[in-house]
C-alpha cells in the first residue's frame, strides 16, 4: 500500500484518485496507525465493509474525502488498492481554521 506520516492541524484530508481507465470501481483500503479509520476520523466517501475494513470505491478521477480530524497531530495514513489500476493524483490537507478569527476561537475551545 501506499503510506506515510503526516503532521496535521484539525481539518481534513483528501486524496485526488482516478482509476487508469474507464473499469470497474476499485475498492482502496484505509488504516490509521495500522488500523481501520475510527468512525471520528472517517471523511465523508469513507465506507465500512463486512469486515470492518474502511474504504473508499474509486469510481471516476476526483478528490475523495479520506479523513476528518478534531485534534492536530501525527498520524500514519496508509492507502492499499484493492486491484491495480488506481491512480493517486493529490494529495491535500485541508484545515477547518481557514482565518486568523476562525483560529483564535478553535483555540480558545
Amino acid at each position: 500500500g501506499l503510506g506515510g506520516w503526516c503532521s496535521a492541524g484539525a481539518g481534513s484530508s483528501w486524496g485526488g484518485c482516478a482509476p487508469c481507465q474507464a473499469v470497474t470501481p476499485v475498492k482502496v483500503y484505509l488504516e490509521m496507525e495500522g488500523v481501520p479509520l475510527p468512525k471520528e476520523a472517517r471523511g465523508q466517501d469513507v465506507r465500512e465493509d463486512a469486515l470492518g475494513r474502511t474504504f473508499v470505491t474509486v469510481d471516476h478521477p476526483r478528490l475523495y474525502r479520506l479523513v476528518k480530524l478534531s485534534v492536530s497531530g501525527q498520524h500514519s495514513l496508509t492507502l492499499t488498492p484493492a486491484a491495480p489500476g488506481v491512480l493517486l493524483h493529490e494529495f491535500a490537507f485541508h484545515s477547518d481554521c481557514l482565518s486568523a478569527a476562525g483560529c483564535a476561537a478553535a483555540s480558545s475551545t
